[in-house]
């Protein structure tokens, strides 16, 4: 045991920001359980991290609470109920593209009021608190009110976040004067940011005590008048009718039932995809750890992924049926013998299937586990922002219906009040055989799935503790390209691209594989955790209690 293990511990909290994870460790260490320190900490990420969550998104949290496993969907729904039978289509000048420089790409995203869909975030979460919560609702917003007044730091993740996405910060005045400098220059990493507007928001929540001041109070009158009054579709239906839904989660047993992966179920269809793709790894020899052989068992699990979906899940949004279906017995085994003749492959190029992607994946996650062994994991997005703040509450609202991976069926596409998918998946690995728990997850669009399915695999087949099955470099495979990063063994892929793989290798670990936060209790009640340095992530442990 380290010796900082030594020390007793009651709990930890790892998030995209060392902020958002001291809140969290704050709110443990005076009393809460996991999901009140996971709620305060999104509280506070909705200011720290404001280009990658906010109250005006939606997401999806899974939890275990006094050995009672459930999963919210919170995730955002499409507009326009109560005001015509098929899907809201944008007002003039409400919706437009812009376009995004990767650098070796570009990518368009739309934004405006037409972009907007219903939110969930706030509905989630304090849905989840009714449920879970011990500490007072007002308790979580102290620290968050605290940031937002004193000022939060700009990570090195959130800074990157604003230059690549700034032309979209630029799209509107009022949004751009929350992250530009005197002098109009982008903020940059180091530098603290204020949100008065949006503490005056958390202490009004505060003494309402629940979601209701915003889809039934004043905000809700705010929103109609900047979404729906300047051409886009959010009605005050919408948001009277908007719930978050509590479902029993996605469990799949590994390890001859030693153990259970709890995921997100439908909307979402990240879930079902890990879950698919632990199965197929399960049935193949093991290789070696960071290996050749290894790589390309996985892209070839990868390959198998994105089969399955187009084929079991379809791109729409999946149904809990057709995720039955994927994960039955009868079709893992088709996708095993599909996995074969892709190994037999070897570098040879795999047959191409189609991909919507998101270059940035902007998304955040929080995981915490309590001294009691209650675990809760929560990700959630804002998409790239619209462009559109609400004045007087700083809050900024999603892009959700701007981005073409939600949207495969086209933009404006959904029914008013349908939700839309997503490939979030907060995610929890419970031992049945020593009471291990880990709690994990990560932001990233597409690569959400297959960053989960490296780091459970890096920790139960390999058995690499938190910190290192989480560092070690990763890969990820779409639109016949296998992406790699090369900083531990460069040589593996430099050889694979010497045998014919296309490849797109990168010399540093980057955001574009994820960011997968992770907290964890040992079976000797010991803590640990590791938040992902490509995402700016940061562990705290909490070390006393009031």
């Amino acid at each position: 045991m380290s010796p900082r293990h030594q020390h007793e511990t009651y709990g930890a909290v790892s998030a995209g920001h060392p902020e958002v994870a001291e809140v969290g460790a704050e709110i443990m260490g005076r009393g809460g359980n996991a999901v009140d320190a996971a709620i305060a900490a999104f509280f506070t990420a909705f200011h720290a991290e404001p280009m990658l969550s906010s109250v005006g998104g939606g997401g999806f949290l899974v939890a275990r609470v006094d050995g009672e496993l459930s999963s919210y969907d919170f995730f955002a729904a499409a507009p326009g109920l109560g005001a015509s039978e098929g899907p809201y289509k944008p007002g003039p000048g409400a919706f437009w593209g812009l376009e995004v420089d990767f650098g070796a790409a570009t990518q368009t995203f739309h934004i405006g009021p037409g972009s907007i869909a219903v939110p969930g975030a706030l509905a989630g979460l304090c849905t989840a608190h009714r449920d879970y919560g011990e500490l007072p609702l007002a308790d979580l917003l102290e620290p968050a009110i605290r940031a937002c007044k004193g000022g939060a730091v700009l990570s090195d993740m959130g800074s990157f976040v604003l230059e690549l996405l700034e032309p979209i910060v630029r799209s509107n005045p009022t949004f751009e004067r929350y992250f530009t400098q005197p002098d109009g220059q982008l903020m940059h990493g180091g530098q603290h940011a204020t949100n008065p507007e949006l503490a005056s928001f958390y202490e009004k929540l505060a003494d309402v005590g629940s979601e209701d001041l915003f889809y039934r109070g004043e905000v809700r009158d705010a929103l109609l008048t900047h979404v729906l009054g300047a051409g886009g579709g959010i009605t005050a239906r919408d948001l009277a009718e908007y719930r978050a839904v509590k479902r029993p989660p996605l469990t799949v047993d590994l390890q001859g039932g030693a153990t259970t992966l709890v995921l997100t179920p439908p909307p979402s269809g990240g879930g079902a995809l890990i879950a698919y793709g632990m199965l197929l790894l399960e049935t193949v020899p093991e290789r070696n750890f960071a290996s050749r052989e290894e790589v390309l068992l996985l892209r070839a699990v990868m390959q198998e992924m994105l089969t399955a979906r187009n084929e079991v899940l379809g791109a729409e949004v999946p149904t809990l049926d057709l995720v039955f279906k994927l994960l039955e017995p009868s079709n893992v085994a088709k996708g095993r013998k599909r996995l074969e003749r892709l190994l037999e492959l070897g570098t040879a190029a795999l047959p191409p299937i189609p991909e919507l992607r998101n270059l940035v994946g902007n998304t955040t996650h929080v995981s915490t586990i309590d001294k009691d062994g209650n675990a809760c994991s929560v990700t959630l997005s804002n998409g790239e922002c619209s462009g559109v703040v609400l004045p007087g509450y700083g809050i900024f609202l999603n892009n959700f219906l701007g981005e073409e991976d939600i949207n495969p069926g086209g933009f404006h596409a959904f029914k008013p009040g349908e939700r839309l998918g997503s490939a979030m998946s907060p995610t929890l690995l419970i031992s049945k055989r020593d009471g291990d728990i880990v709690s994990m997850g990560s932001g990233g669009s597409n690569r959400i799935r297959t960053a989960i399915v490296q780091v459970v695999r890096n920790m139960l087949t390999h058995s690499l503790p938190a910190s290192e099955a989480v560092s070690a470099d990763r890969v990820h495979y779409e639109h016949d390209t296998l992406f790699g990063e090369a900083t531990q063994n460069p040589q593996i892929l430099a050889d694979l691209a010497k045998d014919g793989v296309r490849l797109s290798s990168f010399p540093k670990q980057s955001m574009f594989f994820g960011g997968v936060h992770v907290a964890e209790r040992r079976a000797d009640g010991s803590f640990d955790g590791v938040g992902d340095a490509r995402r700016s992530g940061a562990t705290r442990l909490v070390h006393h209690l009031q």
